[in-house]
């Protein structure tokens, strides 16, 4: 018998604990000292059976369980326009432009890292650049509220006629990637690219995608070359077929690097993590002194008025 008495009282203690009537006395349990449980959660201690709302202290800021709360330190996703980026950022926050070619942008605490295809890259700023060659009017540049800048020239005949974008250099040593696309045509010596240029003497060294005519088909080409000036062609430096760069479109990581004796031009395949070498030339072999001025170009030799070149940088690091 009093193994079965203890059994009906362990059950009637269960049934109470269930109910939420725990601590109260129960006939037949006389002596027996009950009382309410209590968890600490976050600093905060609820009895059960209560009316209690945990919270939870994260870095100085009390969150309590259910509300809508967020901490210093932790991180927020948003999307929308590229020109409407949060006002009030939080270390760590990631935007995703739903209007740029950017992939998303990473607040780092004091400014906004841009990315593109996997990399952060520096999101091109034009401050500081002019059009050079221009006096025909055939060049135009945008900056786009989606983030990138656009240096188009229209037709002038089958001739050289090299128009630019042009910033003043870094002084030596320095190197400089620019991530751009480009639209070019089925016509020879028609291109767009990179471009160094001495202001006294007008020398020029392009580095872009040129079409070249082989034989009788013409093909797309990397090509480095010495210009006497914006429409006389100097020498080849070196140039390479790139079938798969037909017509431009695809992206260029190009990179370019003086270290005041001699002027690297290199290429990635991969998105900038690793160049291959296109050509070298001492900078006094193709300057009088040193280039002051780089930037972005293009030359429509060959094309019939109804062609538009155009080249758009995404980021220059």
């Amino acid at each position: 018998m009093k193994t079965r008495s203890l059994i009906f009282t362990a059950s009637l203690l269960a049934v109470c604990v269930a109910a939420g009537i725990w601590g109260q006395a129960l006939p037949g349990t006389a002596g027996l000292a009950l009382s309410n449980a209590a968890t600490t959660v976050g600093g905060t201690s609820c009895a059960l059976g209560s009316s209690c709302t945990p919270a939870v202290t994260v870095n100085g800021t009390t969150c309590t369980l259910g509300s809508s709360c967020t901490p210093p330190g932790s991180s927020t996703t948003s999307t929308g326009a590229i020109a409407s980026l949060p006002g009030s950022p939080a270390s760590g926050d990631v935007y995703f432009p739903t209007d740029s070619l950017y992939d998303f942008l990473r607040y780092s605490g004091s400014a906004w890292a841009y990315f593109y295809h996997g990399a952060q890259v520096t999101r091109f700023d034009p401050t500081g650049y002019s059009l050079i060659n221009n006096g025909d009017g055939h060049a135009s540049v945008s900056t786009q509220t989606n983030g990138v800048t656009t240096l188009t020239v229209t037709s002038n005949g089958a001739a050289d006629s090299i128009h630019s974008y042009e910033v003043a250099t870094p002084g030596t040593p320095w190197t400089r990637t620019w991530r751009f696309v480009t639209q070019t045509f089925d016509q020879s010596f028609n291109g767009c690219g990179l471009t160094l240029r001495e202001n006294s003497t007008g020398k020029r060294v392009i580095y872009g995608l040129v079409t070249e005519k082989p034989g009788s088909i013409n093909f797309p080409y990397i090509e480095a070359a010495r210009f006497t000036n914006a429409t006389t062609f100097g020498a080849l430096l070196s140039n390479q077929q790139q079938m798969s760069l037909y017509g431009g479109g695809p992206l260029m990581v190009w990179r370019i690097a003086n270290d005041g004796t001699t002027l690297t031009f290199s290429y990635s395949t991969n998105n900038g993590v690793s160049f291959l070498t296109l050509a070298t030339a001492t900078v006094t072999g193709s300057f009088t002194t040193a280039p002051d001025n780089m930037g972005v170009y293009c030359n429509p030799n060959n094309a019939t008025n109804s062609y538009t070149n155009s080249i758009t940088v995404i980021s220059v690091d």
